[in-house]
């Protein structure tokens, strides 16, 4: 089982407003990477284990299971798959419930009853129409305790309060407006120049004039990371900056970028870039490393428009929503050496760099 066909479940989930993030989708990558699901029946054992949290999350992952992944030739039928998950599923919280009788309180949890509708491509087991299955699967009740070590909920990588206090590092005070502040120095180097204190000397307040522009990649592969890059696009536009600028593109930020997520409103990268120059850009996209794999047009496209964007600033920092370990063998990875421009993942630590690397002050890891 690739991690594709795995994205396409994810992806479904998430539109479905699924409570589950980056993190369990990276465990689940990990998961198959060490051989965890090697049959279909693992896998949905698999997917309820590390997603589902209550009976109605359990047939909701299988629901998504069955109709995003076709049963191929040779696999047990999806009905026969869940039975054997529930199998599994039993066993394994059987033997652990003995080493956990040790170390917590008893919780009782009911493995949901599972009704799925008709689904085209399905093996069928028993009468019915060929190439579809129906019926009630009921899974056997399991009993086994729980351990305050583990996390059921899960979380995103960052949230929107620390996405408001990386902001607020993003920074280059000067001092505009009108004179309304007392000058301690000001003052006395006038009283020691002039022997007496006529009136105090003020200076215009120190303000924020930073300036910071967004490019920020939707559509496809980004899909799953929607909720996130909203939340830290929103916290960038409410942060106390002299202008912010946000666009979107799909992939890669070509001759021109968009105005709405929608990718309407088309606008020249260079216009973009000049009335931005010398300031702060910051990218989010996964560069390719959702899919794991690696693409030369892509690779040799965002190279070069990071080239002409660095023909205005220099302050350019790269925010990637997958974690650091799936870079590798990917476009990102490629992208992060060829283009020498510095990125970071999309969470706490990642932001804070990131920030730091427009203002000057950090460079990739």
């Amino acid at each position: 089982m690739t991690s594709v066909p795995l994205l396409d479940v994810f992806t479904e989930l998430r539109r479905r407003d699924f409570p589950i993030g980056i993190r369990e989708y990276d465990d689940m990558l990990r998961a198959l990477d060490n051989g965890l699901a090697a049959s279909r029946a693992q896998l949905v054992f698999l997917c309820q284990t590390l997603w589902a949290k209550n009976k109605a999350e359990c047939e909701e992952v299988a629901e998504v299971i069955e109709r995003r992944l076709p049963v191929r030739p040779g696999e047990p039928a999806v009905r026969r798959a869940v039975d054997e998950a529930a199998g599994m599923g039993q066993g394994i919280l059987e033997r652990g419930s003995q080493a956990l009788d040790r170390m917590g309180e008893k919780v009782t949890r009911m493995i949901p009853t599972v009704r799925r509708k008709a689904v085209p491509g399905a093996a069928q087991e028993g009468g019915g129409e060929p190439g579809y299955s129906t019926g009630p699967i009921v899974l056997p009740k399991m009993h086994y305790k729980l351990t305050r070590d583990i996390d059921w909920v899960g979380s995103l990588p960052i949230t929107r309060r620390q996405m408001k206090r990386a902001w607020q590092y993003y920074r280059r005070m000067a001092r505009r407006g009108p004179a309304v502040e007392f000058d301690i120095d000001g003052t006395l180097a006038r009283i020691h120049r002039e022997g007496v204190l006529i009136e105090p000397v003020l200076v215009p307040r120190r303000v924020n004039r930073a300036r910071l522009l967004v490019l920020a990649d939707v559509g496809g592969s980004m899909v799953p990371f929607r909720a996130v890059v909203g939340h830290l696009i929103a916290s960038a536009a409410s942060g106390n900056f002299a202008a912010t600028g946000v666009y979107y593109f799909h992939d890669v930020p070509d001759q021109a970028v968009f105005a709405t997520p929608w990718l309407a409103g088309p606008v020249p990268l260079a216009d973009v870039c000049a009335r931005f120059s010398g300031d702060g850009v910051m990218i989010v996209s996964d560069g390719g490393a959702a899919r794991g794999n690696r693409d030369p047009v892509r690779v040799q496209k965002t190279v070069a428009v990071l080239e002409k964007i660095r023909a205005f600033t220099s302050h350019i920092a790269w925010l990637n929503p997958m974690p650091a370990s799936r870079w590798p063998r990917s476009s990102a990875e490629e992208i992060r050496v060829r283009s020498r421009v510095p990125m970071f993942p999309l969470e706490r630590t990642g932001l804070d760099r990131a920030v730091d690397a427009m203002r000057g002050m950090a460079r990739a890891v």
